[in-house]
């Protein structure tokens, strides 16, 4: 599968590299700035440190953004888990022509991409693809949900009648979405769609696009498609420019 590397991508970054302030930015040579990150638009590669620091709000500012032109008292460094700084290790190849993020710069380019992802998109990648606090995953799955909801409500499906069939619904959505997560992340199914046919006291039938359970079955189904999609394919693209130098070196 195509998006095979831009889903171990999330995972490798999520779980070997964190982004920390750098205190000691100054007594670093100027060529490390490249692996410094801007705290405000996360980008890696533009800060520059100022000839003469400003003061903004009685606070020294001594480096500025050149992406998005913000100053910035202490800017950020990705760092490997166990507090080995990651600068210019070289990264492995993993089985199969898959590119293994192990190298620090390899993650913090993968790290802007994925910062720079919509919301619903950034929650759906780092629900599924990463670990987290059960706090963290609650807030990433409400996030979704919160989402899919807006776009059923926009679908042009026929919308539920009165509170039960909204309270099915909401069971049909957490259903196809617990499902989805668990096909992304091992391959396996937790619900057959006479599952969700029986959750919702319809005949396995009512799920066909004639009906409206099908209708809305379908909508939920092809949104988390489209999520898939657009949380993946923008790390993938990197990847892959990733994987040609690799190749060309």
């Amino acid at each position: 599968m195509r998006l095979q590397s831009a889903k171990r991508a999330w995972t490798d970054v999520h779980s070997a590299f964190f982004l920390a302030p750098c205190w000691d930015g100054l007594s670093m040579p100027a060529a490390s700035g490249r692996c410094l990150h801007c705290p405000f638009c996360r980008q890696p590669g533009f800060i520059k440190r100022l000839d003469e620091p400003e003061y903004v709000g009685g606070v020294l500012m001594r480096w500025s953004c050149r992406h998005c032109g913000e100053l910035v008292r202490h800017p950020l460094m990705l760092k490997r888990r166990g507090s080995i700084t990651a600068t210019d290790s070289r990264g492995a190849q993993a089985g199969a022509g898959d590119l293994r993020i192990v190298d620090g710069l390899q993650a913090g380019r993968v790290l802007a991409v994925i910062e720079a992802l919509p919301e619903h998109c950034y929650a759906w990648g780092r629900w599924v693809y990463t670990d987290g606090e059960p706090r963290e995953r609650d807030n990433w799955e409400a996030v979704i949900s919160l989402w899919l909801m807006h776009g059923l409500d926009a679908a042009k499906a026929p919308q539920p009648e009165g509170r039960g069939e909204w309270l099915l619904e909401q069971r049909m959505l957490a259903m196809v979405l617990s499902d989805t997560r668990q096909r992304e992340m091992n391959g396996t199914a937790l619900y057959t769609r006479a599952d969700i046919a029986r959750e919702l006291g319809v005949d396995r039938r009512h799920l066909d696009m004639r009906y409206k359970w099908g209708r809305r079955h379908r909508a939920v189904v092809e949104a988390l498609a489209g999520l898939i999609a657009d949380a993946l394919e923008p790390v993938q693209a990197v990847v892959d420019e990733m994987r040609a130098a690799e190749r060309a070196a």
